[in-house]
């Protein structure tokens, strides 16, 4: 008798692990599955072991890919594309396109309802803004529309103009043309679309780095 196989007529080990496999799944137990293969329990163990190696495998290969195609939908939603046309391009549904953003974190995809993600993203700027020691102040301007959301006052006499954007927001042409201004004038502008990018603009602050303006 072979080490670790009972007496008896065998499978192929590929057969062995397939009949494992398709028993483990099923629910059956070590013991079980032993008995009906007709080898030793650490055999069969060892055969659900190789199978759940594989399987590992294999997921983490889909993961992988299902993650890349998630960036490259984020890209494309972040450039103001709605989740429809996003999941046109990539050959899917809308409501495949949400759940592949949800996956790597972008939230708050609501065809309609894009006010309250950039709410939630203007909340975090002020919470950020605060625990820099600064001021985050919600403009209006009479008779001046396409101003900026916030003036963002910092130590050190930093003041900046932060646009908050939805992911899949668009800036108005009046918007535009007011970034134009900031930029002729050299006046630290910044468009900011996630929570992330929100983090990365703080965290730029905190680090001491000069406006790009």
């Amino acid at each position: 008798m072979a080490h670790g196989v009972k007496n008896g007529p065998q499978p192929d080990r590929i057969e062995r692990q397939n009949q494992a496999r398709k028993l483990f799944a099923e629910g059956k137990s070590f013991r079980q599955i032993s008995d009906a293969l007709n080898v030793s329990l650490n055999t069969a163990k060892n055969l659900v072991r190789l199978y759940a190696d594989d399987a590992k495998d294999a997921l983490d290969a889909v993961q992988k890919k299902y993650d890349e195609k998630a960036e490259a939908i984020a890209a494309d939603y972040r450039q103001g594309m709605t989740l429809a046309q996003v999941g046109a391009k990539h050959g899917i549904t809308g409501e495949r396109a949400r759940q592949l953003l949800a996956r790597i974190g972008v939230t708050g995809m609501k065809e309609s309802g894009r006010k309250y993600a950039e709410h939630e993203i203007e909340q975090h700027l002020k919470w950020h803004v605060q625990m820099l020691g600064g001021k985050a102040f919600k403009w209006t301007s009479p008779g001046l529309r396409g101003v900026a959301d916030r003036v963002v006052c910092l130590p050190g006499g930093q003041v900046w103009f932060v646009e908050l954007k939805a992911p899949r927001g668009r800036l108005s042409e009046l918007q535009k043309l007011f970034a134009a201004d900031m930029a002729r004038l050299k006046q630290p502008y910044v468009v900011l679309w996630s929570k992330e990018m929100v983090d990365e603009w703080a965290k730029a602050r905190r680090l001491g780095q000069a406006p790009e303006n």
